[in-house]
């Protein structure tokens, strides 16, 4: 058993994070910015969970919320650390926080042609909603 520590990120956990999202194929250099990040903590510091191994992150999720449904996103772990249960324990930690905030569950979004995620959320008690269109507008 990995011997994994899940903790609030910090400023200096950024390129790890980054990398973890670009093996994941799911950076995004707007979203994903340090400077982003960076306030994101600076609002609410437990927001941005990552996992270390050996002192090294390894991976991360953020967790948005507003008071009225809590969202997981940006779930990464780095390839050479994958299937040893880094995610599981993410989403295990991430969950937890949520609980003990008075949440009665929580929602995470996954691309419609990603059958492998569905399958990971699904054995973890994740249960299929409705599908919406993800839309967005530049500024």
């Amino acid at each position: 058993m990995l011997n994994i520590e899940i903790r609030s990120y910090v400023p200096s956990d950024y390129p790890s994070v980054k990398k973890n999202l670009t093996e994941g194929g799911i950076y995004d250099e707007n979203m994903d910015a340090e400077e982003r990040l960076t306030e994101k903590i600076q609002r609410n510091p437990d927001s941005i969970l990552v996992a270390v191994l050996d002192g090294q992150v390894v991976g991360n999720v953020l967790i948005m919320e507003d008071g009225w449904g809590p969202l997981l996103f940006r779930l990464a772990v780095g390839q050479s650390f994958r299937e040893k249960g880094i995610g599981t324990k993410l989403l295990e930690e991430a969950e937890n926080k949520l609980k003990d905030k008075g949440y009665k569950e929580v929602h995470i979004l996954i691309g419609e042609n990603e059958s492998e995620l569905q399958e990971y959320y699904a054995k973890r008690g994740y249960k299929e909603g409705n599908l919406y269109r993800w839309m967005y507008k530049e500024f």
